[in-house]
């Protein structure tokens, strides 16, 4: 083994004399800095160590084939990703029920045209929701963090919500957003667009009927195993007999009568949510459990005089009540494609067969069906014409340009770093030096500090530094992954 010679001393002398400029700065420059210029050559290639390793297999890699890959990204940093398809959400703990509505929202154009034409302030959660139905569709970025909507609707995101409730609450608000425009289409949208109205018919076995009406943003419906949404559509509007201790007090006989109650949809708005009941409450445990039971649903549905195409799936993954994960399967009609949402995740739904309705004849596509165990809530969108979409406003894309412009800067230092990690790695693991040079390299004593501001008086031309070597025991065997 040879004698280690000095290692060399960071070079700052180029500063103000070779360099006035930060773009002057090469790469040769920042060896210089770094303290890389100069080192002792030795015989042995690092790449490889000849001999036998601890465990008598014979010769050991010192560099494996994807050290190079490990070495760059390890010293990158989080770097954002450049959009390459649909944006998905950033799930801020518990928030992918918070991801699977926005995004199923943000699929239905007239909604999202609303939107964008109530907006006027940045104060309202309204704004919020503008800037991300915006940002998914002009962002540059792949990942669309929520946090300004999540803040402005004062929501835990470490905390899971009950799905269905959330979206009742956020329509509620939206509708009161909605109403103080001046455009009365505008004004009811949410009322007009998913809105139904349901009447309550009691008759007494006397002859007396009662009639009661109340509206409805979403049916909801029982599940049992191995049924089907027409299935349970004929359940929820059966007549319930009221007999016994659950005798219904007629106000014409005044008595306690034998008498039957049913619940009817009157009208139907052109967006259906049907929210299926997969939290029940088990009497033996006496606690929620969730239901797995299969439930088919068809591509198409005649409901009333309608025909009603499928537009959406909330599912939740897991066998708890208490805690799982949403995601959204959408339809883009711009696209014609169906898109999996799995927070950041967005991608084309894979085609699966579906299972006829009858076997005895052909069936087209409209009388396949589909069928889960997870499904949550199934969307239906009345066949009434394509709604053209419409642009964000001003005061929405402004930020939108803002942040890709902060991205494209992020993504040039980051392409300008990663070629200078590249070459940095290629010139360590070309370099020929001594054992002992190789071990002083790799000690606390021996490794290059990061330049720090007072280095130089010109602290705003600072070279990239290198990243600081950890240790390595003199009295340990050495087995190096990749050169520092």
């Amino acid at each position: 083994m040879t004698k280690a010679s000095q290692k060399p001393c960071p070079d700052w002398d180029w500063v103000g004399t070779e360099v006035q400029t930060p773009d002057k700065i090469t790469l040769e420059h920042r060896r210089r800095a770094a303290g890389l210029v100069g080192r002792v050559a030795c015989p042995r290639d690092l790449t490889e160590h000849e001999g036998k390793s601890s465990d008598g297999n014979g010769e050991t890699k010192l560099l494996e084939p994807d050290a190079k890959a490990d070495f760059v990204i390890s010293n990158l940093g989080e770097v954002s990703e450049e959009r390459n398809g649909p944006a998905g959400l950033k799930n801020l703990g518990a928030t992918c029920y918070a991801n699977a509505f926005l995004q199923l929202w943000f699929h239905n154009i007239p909604f999202r045209n609303a939107v964008y034409a109530c907006v006027t302030t940045e104060t309202t959660p309204l704004y919020q929701l503008a800037l991300i139905f915006a940002k998914l569709e002009y962002s540059e970025k792949s990942v669309i963090d929520p946090m300004g909507l999540i803040d402005a609707l004062r929501l835990n995101a470490g905390d899971q919500q009950d799905a269905a409730e959330f979206s009742k609450l956020f329509m509620s608000l939206i509708a009161s957003e909605f109403s103080k425009h001046p455009d009365p289409k505008l004004k009811t949208l949410v009322k007009d667009q998913f809105e139904g109205t349901m009447q309550y018919i009691t008759q007494c076995e006397c002859g007396y009927e009662s009639i009661s009406e109340t509206t409805f943003l979403e049916l909801e419906l029982s599940l049992e195993d191995n049924t089907t949404l027409q299935s349970r559509l004929d359940e929820f509007t059966h007549p319930e007999i009221l007999d016994g201790d659950n005798k219904y007090s007629c106000p014409s006989c005044l008595s306690k009568r034998r008498a039957t109650r049913r619940q009817l949809p009157v009208t139907l708005p052109p967006v259906i949510h049907f929210s299926l009941l997969r939290f029940v409450f088990d009497l033996k445990s006496m606690s929620r459990k969730k239901s797995k039971a299969s439930i088919k649903y068809p591509k198409e549905a005649v409901l009333g005089n309608s025909v009603y195409e499928l537009r959406g799936i909330i599912s939740h993954q897991g066998t708890s009540a208490y805690h799982g994960h949403f995601i959204c399967e959408t339809y883009d009609e711009i696209d014609d494609i169906w898109y999996v949402c799995n927070d950041d995740l967005v991608q084309p739904k894979p085609a699966r067969p579906h299972k006829r309705i009858k076997l005895d004849k052909p069936a087209g596509d409209k009388d396949r069906l589909e069928s889960s165990k997870d499904a949550y809530m199934l969307v239906y969108k009345r066949r009434d014409g394509h709604v053209p979409p419409q642009s964000p406003p001003a005061i929405v894309m402004e930020k939108v340009k803002e942040e890709n412009r902060g991205l494209r800067e992020e993504l040039n230092k980051g392409a300008v770093r990663k070629e200078v990690l590249e070459d940095e790695w290629e010139h360590l693991k070309g370099a020929k030096m001594d054992s002992t040079s190789f071990l002083v390299m790799l000690s606390p004593h021996g490794s290059n500090p990061r330049p720090s501001k007072t280095s130089t008086p010109h602290s705003t031309i600072r070279p990239f530094s290198v990243p600081i070597h950890k240790w390595i025991p003199l009295n340990r065997p050495i087995h190096v992954r990749y050169p520092p």
